[in-house]
């Protein structure tokens, strides 16, 4: 069972990506952060297998979520699929720069998403 934490401040994001991934209950274990610090604090505990994060949060943004996470040994296999609403080129290299694996655009589309996710559990 892969587990993955949700990091979104929208709690209609956090539940719906908990209600999508919870079709397959013997595949996900999912945790639900509402912001970067949360996250962290969460992750250092459960050393999830994926984080699903957006860039903007209340506290600490994704960018910086993302680089911790990367700077902790024990999650140095952790996949993280970051989430923004303002995806453009400048933003995506920053993105992958700052220890995200992959990105998506918000609003997303399920079937992209779950390509996405899939992508990350190989």
């Amino acid at each position: 069972m892969r587990k993955v934490l949700v990091v979104d401040d929208e709690r209609g994001i956090t539940t719906f990506i908990k209600k999508l991934l919870s079709r397959w209950p013997e595949k996900y274990s999912i945790t639900i952060a509402n912001n970067g610090l949360d996250a962290i604090k969460i992750a250092e505990d459960i050393i999830p297998d994926i984080i699903i994060v957006d860039m903007k949060l209340p506290d600490i943004n994704g960018h910086e979520v993302s680089s911790r996470i990367r700077q902790n040994e024990k999650m140095k296999h952790t996949k993280i699929l970051a989430m923004s609403g303002y995806i453009i080129p400048e933003n995506e290299d920053h993105i992958l720069s700052c220890g995200a694996d992959a990105y998506i655009s918000k609003p997303f589309d399920i079937s992209a998403f779950l390509n996405k996710l899939k992508g990350l559990e190989a």
